[in-house]
């Protein structure tokens, strides 16, 4: 399936308490020769915060595509991608981008 087919598509995936996420596919990047995709909730918690969720893919554009977590050093790696890519996209110089990927410490109270 080719990335532009896929921009907006539905991706579903269990939470920590094995609840239903509805994300929104945005990107797909292969780095360091793994594939890994760009999503962002379909709705936003109510804390705010557009954070995107960056996940590996193993069979990446195949029907049996299978997703696994990431450590925090290739998110970071990944997103820097993805944030460059975003810059020649659209102009992010008054978009503040440093909370993205963070979690919020009102969460773990």
């Amino acid at each position: 399936m080719a990335e532009e087919n896929r921009r907006g598509e539905t991706i579903i995936l269990k939470d920590e308490n094995d609840y239903d996420i509805e994300y929104e596919f945005l990107d797909s990047i292969n780095q360091d020769g793994k594939d890994y995709i760009v999503l962002l909730p379909i709705e936003q918690p109510i804390c705010g915060g557009c954070e995107v969720m960056i996940v590996g893919a193993l069979e990446y554009g195949k029907e049996n595509e299978e997703y696994f977590s990431i450590s925090s050093e290739e998110f970071t790696n990944v997103f820097e991608v993805y944030q460059g890519k975003m810059k020649t996209a659209i102009d992010t110089t008054n978009i503040d981008l440093s909370n993205i990927g963070k979690i919020d410490e009102e969460d773990d109270e």
